[in-house]
């Protein structure tokens, strides 16, 4: 105990004692709570087709615009491009 302080050990200890009952008769009741799955809502199916993108297709072009500047990016020369895509976006 601090002199001049109004707290004491005992003190704390019953606090203490009170706040971890109280934590423990509040997750076991929401434990009860949880144990329960929540009621789903009633859903339709689809009505359309989900879209897919179409499948890339690897291109002979090689990228020029803007050109690579090599030195630009660590170990470029030995991790080159193999193939090289083509993408249009909208």
């Amino acid at each position: 105990m601090v002199p001049g302080s109004s707290h004491s050990r005992r003190g704390f200890l019953q606090y203490s004692a009170l706040a971890s009952g109280a934590f423990f008769i509040n997750t076991k009741t929401s434990a009860f709570r949880l144990s329960d799955p929540p009621a789903s809502p009633a859903t339709a199916p689809f009505i359309q087709r989900l879209a897919f993108p179409q499948w890339m297709v690897p291109t002979t072009l090689s990228p020029t615009d803007p050109p690579v500047i090599p030195a630009a990016h660590q170990r470029f020369d030995e991790f080159l491009p193999q193939k090289y895509y083509e993408m249009s976006v909208r």
